[in-house]
């Protein structure tokens, strides 16, 4: 069984960035474990969790574009763009746009590239559940950012199972 390869490799990577890995990795360093969790926790959200949202309004945006939902005429591109905007992200429009002047998601690159984001939103999902599952296997107990699989043999066995 092959996954997509960006989530193992993103999978691989993310342990390593664990409050308790760095804890015992490092440990000329010495850190407060309710400061350093709180702040790999918010990091993490910031590289991870709040691409979610964004994610989600390319493809949305595209598959209606595609689909015909829009409209035939440009015009209305935009204007939906930004109100999938709104409702998706929370994100308004900066300043009043012009209709016939302004397509502002084909400022995306992955839009102009026709590079569905969908796998993306699935990436981020199923690398922590990669994590979740590598570091239950390597008998951790307690919150995911906790775990440290570093040296389970049966963990790295999973992990090799889905890279091949």
């Amino acid at each position: 069984m092959n996954f997509h390869l960006e989530t193992v490799i993103t999978n691989d990577k993310m342990p390593i960035y664990f409050p308790g890995n760095l804890k015992v990795k490092l440990t000329l360093m010495s850190f407060l474990y309710i400061e350093t969790t709180i702040n790999f926790l918010f990091r993490q959200s910031l590289l991870t969790i709040s691409s979610l949202p964004f994610h989600l309004l390319q493809d949305t945006w595209l598959w209606g574009a595609f689909r015909g939902d829009f409209g035939e005429v440009s015009s209305y591109w935009n204007e939906e763009y930004w109100r999938l905007s709104e409702e998706i992200v929370g994100v308004k429009s900066p300043v009043p746009r012009n209709p016939q002047e302004d397509l502002d998601i084909t400022s995306i690159f992955h839009i102009i590239a026709d590079a569905e984001m969908i796998r993306y939103y699935v990436r981020t999902i199923l690398q922590f559940q990669f994590a979740e599952a590598l570091c239950a296997t390597a008998g951790h107990e307690g919150d995911l950012h906790d775990c440290d699989f570093y040296g389970s043999i049966e963990a790295g066995e999973k992990l090799s199972y889905v890279s091949v």
